[in-house]
Parts: structure tokens; sequence; C-alpha cells
């Protein structure tokens, strides 16, 4: 974990990845890098792992699949011997809801590498919502359709100011979003991004099918 995180730490994509985030989510949990830091994880120790599997491990949390030529009998009995002793419910911590924060918002962080990343993203309907479907055909149109996408025409063949775009939903427990990236040359970058913006309608509310954008560009 520590090799990855020192890896991350140079990577472009994964530094603006990280900083979208936080800019997206500010104080929630959403914002916080789920493999931890190089700050935070030399400081896990065995009670942590053993409090954590007691708090959270628990029969209300377990999903168990079983495939294959078992006697459900038997299947039942091997599975209260394994599972029986856990704690009904788990001692899981609360998540609020959350929408991303609304663009426009631009963020640049200075690297000392050849190509600028551009990441860019919103909120956008959740899965549960009745035009989920509907905001589902619109996000493989404007990104998620690979070679045959607005945002890959628009900037790759148009203009040939990125190898590739893309973008695609974020689904969420408690919240929806967003979230696309590039890649191009740092002299072209706010070429790049105006380009994206132009194609990713963007609206000062969260209607329905509202998109809206938020970049980022190591340089």
């Amino acid at each position: 974990m520590l090799a990855r995180l020192r890896h991350d730490s140079t990577d472009p994509s994964s530094l603006a990845h990280r900083k979208f985030l936080e800019g997206a989510f500010s104080d929630h949990p959403y914002a916080r890098p789920a493999g931890g830091s190089l700050e935070s994880v030399p400081k896990i120790e065995a009670a942590d792992l053993k409090g954590y599997v007691r708090r959270v491990i628990a029969k209300d949390t377990l999903k168990i699949a079983v495939v294959g030529d078992v006697d459900p009998g038997v299947l039942c009995k091997l599975l209260d011997k394994s599972f029986g002793s856990l704690p009904t419910k788990a001692e899981a911590t609360s998540v609020p809801e959350v929408v991303a924060a609304k663009p426009p918002q631009r963020v640049f962080i200075p690297l000392d590498v050849p190509q600028t990343v551009v990441t860019f993203g919103g909120p956008v309907v959740r899965r549960s919502e009745p035009d989920f479907m509907a905001a589902y055909v619109v996000n493989h149109i404007l990104g998620g359709a690979g070679l045959t996408s607005r945002l890959f025409r628009e900037v790759r063949e148009k203009r040939g100011l990125a190898y590739s775009v893309r973008e695609h939903l974020v689904w969420l427990d408690h919240s929806a979003m967003f979230l696309g990236n590039s890649g191009t040359c740092a002299d072209r970058a706010g070429q790049t991004v105006e380009e994206i913006e132009k194609q990713v309608p963007t609206s000062p509310r969260k209607d329905r099918l509202s998109r809206n954008s938020m970049m980022q560009s190591p340089t």
C-alpha cells in the first residue's frame, strides 16, 4: 500500500483525481482517499484492524453466495458454524447524503511532466431517480461511447487536442456524479479545457438532466 501511495504522489492522473474529489466533496468522507495516505497508513496497528473487523463484519452486512451440488441441510449447518458467532448488527459509521460541488471551479497542480492531465465532472441524477435512464443515454452520447462520443469527435477528431477523452457516470451510495478525463500537451491544455466546457452543458441549478463540469489540470 505504501509503494502504491508513493507512486500516486507523483502520478498526474492520481493527483488530479484526488484533488477533484477534495473539491467536489469538501469535508465529506467521499473527499478522502479510500486507500489512505503516506501519513495515515503507517499509523495503523493490529488493534485497529481487529477493531474494524469487530465493528463492521456482522450478520446484517454479510452476503453469501454458494455454487455447486451442495445439500441445503449440510450447507446451513456449515454456515451457522462459520458465521453464527458474528454480531447481529454492524457498528458502521453513518455517512450523510451529499451533492457534488457545482462548477465553475478550476484547480491547477504544477508538476514537471511533459503532458497535462485534465479531470472534470460534477453532480448528476442518481440511479434511483426517474430520469436516470435518460441521463444514462445522454451520458453515453456525450462521453461514454468511446470513439463515437461527442467529446471524442470534437476534442480529438476535429481539433486534435488529445489522444483520448472519456467520461462516465459514478454511482455512490450517498451521491452521484459524472467524471471524465483527458490528456494533452501543456501548451494546449487551456484550449482542451475550453472545448470540453463547450460540449458539457452547464447550469447554475442541479436540474434532473443538467450537466456540470469542474476541471483540474496538473501541468
